[in-house]
């Protein structure tokens, strides 16, 4: 039974969500199968499954159906009548957290069978669920799509049974309500998508077809109404970000800005995973502009995760993304707060999420004490951190090690590491493209360092030039400052 769809359905249930399903399937209305009662029960008094003899198909059968041999097919049909049931008690848990939808089937019924009494009680709570929201969903804009159908139909029908000498007029407007909020809701989720798409795009180097889009960003932008709705006119503006980020004289910073001011006064009036999506759009800026050498943007980026943290916004799924962690802590550093950034480590450690927290904490810890050049603690945690085999962190690892080697002066432990990284990156097929670049550029530049020499000042220069010009190039503010120290001593 463990392997059962059922099963796993049921694994993700609480203890009081187990009762309530008890209940459910012993309401006749629901449920008239003496069995499927059994089975809920006796997969109740086993919760929360630890002991798997216990969950063993012959065993539950077992219980429902003693003093009899084991029947596969009839063991098979029940766990699947009773999957049957546990889904339709998933849906209805749902609906019953749905107003709009719950308002919305009672209208129609009230409508069809002329009860004006009850369904102007329903729409009057339709119109304050959404006059009067406590923050905006993402089905907003769809759900005043929907109201304004039920208006014009209302309308309708009250006209048909008491002709109104204002219905063409007020029609007329019901009509332009529902063409307003259609452009909503499907000028938000085209927005919205088109930059999911356009985010994901940057990872494969290819092209997605905006000409829609554009027409759509355009007269939303240049619509006052449109330009002023919530959340269209951050997604319009996140949009434009990704679109115009590598376009020479374009307002890319005007719209940067006007995303983060329209977060800072509406973020919290947002559904939560609304406000991520569009933070993430902003630090999805924020990091390009970092990676094109923009300094400015170490302290902004850094900025916009703090206000993250402040709406819980990164937790959305009770773990901590990793990538996420990784950046923190090196903007952190960056910024030369240290200290802040051990703490962060030890208090959020605990939610990251992915099979190794515990190495990658350490890894974390490891780079807080190379920046403070406490490079034998670096040594000693890393010796503890059992991620290299891993391809992501074992590439950091490998360049944490080369780092070290290079601050410690160990020219022959550092060669050594500089050539076994070199013929790693080269024959893991694993390592994307951009990554392979932004790991050999390293290895190419730190090279160049430790040859540069006395008298070298063009190819100091040059050095200074591909820094500063190359995106690809993992470390590049370390690289920088270690060429500036090597030019100090020797030219």
């Amino acid at each position: 039974m463990e392997s059962s769809l059922l099963f796993k359905i049921l694994k993700t249930f609480s203890k009081s969500q187990l009762n309530s399903l008890l209940k459910f399937v012993q309401s006749p209305f629901f449920n008239e199968k003496e069995e499927i009662i059994l089975l809920i029960t006796h997969l109740k008094k086993v919760y929360p499954f630890k002991k798997l003899k216990l969950i063993a198909k012959e065993h539950v059968y077992s219980k429902i159906f003693p003093n009899t041999s084991y029947n596969d097919g009839k063991m098979r049909q029940l766990m699947s009548n009773t999957k049957k049931l546990v889904e339709e008690f998933i849906a209805i848990e749902q609906l019953k957290q749905d107003e709009f939808t719950q308002n919305s089937y009672c209208i129609k019924y009230h409508r069809l069978n002329n009860i004006d009494q009850a369904l102007a009680v329903k729409v009057k709570a339709l119109n304050v669920q959404l006059n009067k929201p406590k923050y905006i969903y993402e089905s907003y804009h769809y759900h005043n799509f929907q109201k304004a159908i039920i208006e014009a139909g209302i309308l309708s029908t009250q006209n048909f049974h008491n002709r109104n000498k204002h219905f063409n007029k007020d029609y007329s407007l019901a009509l332009d309500n529902i063409i307003l909020n259609l452009n909503k809701f499907y000028f938000l989720e085209l927005l919205r998508y088109t930059s999911l798409k356009y985010m994901h795009s940057r990872l494969f180097t290819s092209s997605p077809e905006t000409l829609l889009a554009n027409t759509v960003l355009d007269y939303t932008l240049d619509n006052e109404q449109y330009a002023q709705t919530i959340p269209i006119n951050l997604y319009a503006h996140g949009l434009k970000l990704l679109m115009e980020q590598d376009e020479k004289n374009s307002n890319v910073d005007v719209h940067f800005d006007q995303l983060k001011h329209l977060l800072d006064l509406h973020a919290p009036k947002l559904e939560k995973h609304v406000a991520a999506n569009l933070y993430r759009t902003a630090c999805s800026y924020s990091i390009r502009c970092f990676q094109k050498g923009d300094s400015s943007h170490t302290q902004t980026l850094f900025d916009l995760y703090l206000k993250m943290l402040e709406y819980d916004l990164i937790m959305l799924e009770a773990n901590f993304p990793v990538g996420t962690f990784l950046n923190i802590v090196k903007l952190a550093l960056l910024l030369d707060k240290i200290d802040w950034a051990e703490n962060f480590i030890h208090q959020y450690k605990k939610y990251l999420a992915g099979e190794f927290p515990e190495d990658i904490a350490n890894l974390n810890l490891a780079m807080v004490e190379f920046k403070r050049a406490n490079y034998d603690a670096v040594l000693d945690i890393l010796n503890k951190v059992e991620l290299s085999n891993d391809l992501y962190y074992g590439i950091q690892i490998k360049r944490l090690y080369i780092m070290v080697f290079y601050a410690l002066d160990n020219i022959d432990l550092l060669d050594s590491q500089l050539n076994s990284f070199k013929v790693y990156i080269h024959r893991n097929k694993l390592i994307s493209n951009i990554h392979k670049e932004m790991n050999k550029n390293f290895v190419n530049v730190l090279t160049r360092i430790v040859d540069l020499g006395p008298g070298q000042e063009k190819k100091y220069q040059k050095i200074l030039k591909y820094i500063d010009e190359t995106i690809e190039l993992h470390e590049k503010v370390w690289l920088k400052e270690k060429l500036e120290e090597k030019r100090a001593l020797v030219l």
